[in-house]
């Protein structure tokens, strides 16, 4: 038995789940645990930002296409309107 105070060594393999305060989190689960569920939240969350964005896209392209051609249309009968008076 080794005296009081001296280190006990342990295989590295050993050592790294012998003590909980290394692999487990404050709420008493593993690190992977913890991580695992992280990565699934990201993983959801970057998919909905995903969709999102691509969804504004595609509605914003349209909108953006119907004001221009809005525009468009408004220039072309203020060019017929104004056709008589031109120079």
């Amino acid at each position: 038995m080794p005296a009081r105070g001296s280190a006990v060594l342990l295989p590295a393999s050993l050592y790294a789940f012998s003590s909980q305060s290394i692999v487990a989190m404050a709420d008493g689960k593993s690190l992977i645990d913890t991580l695992q569920r992280h990565i699934g939240v990201w993983l959801m969350s970057a998919l909905v930002v995903g969709t999102a964005i691509i969804v504004i896209w595609w509605f914003a392209s349209d909108v953006v296409v119907a004001i221009i051609k809005a525009f468009e249309i408004i220039l072309w009968l203020l060019g017929l309107m104004l056709w008589p008076f031109r120079l």
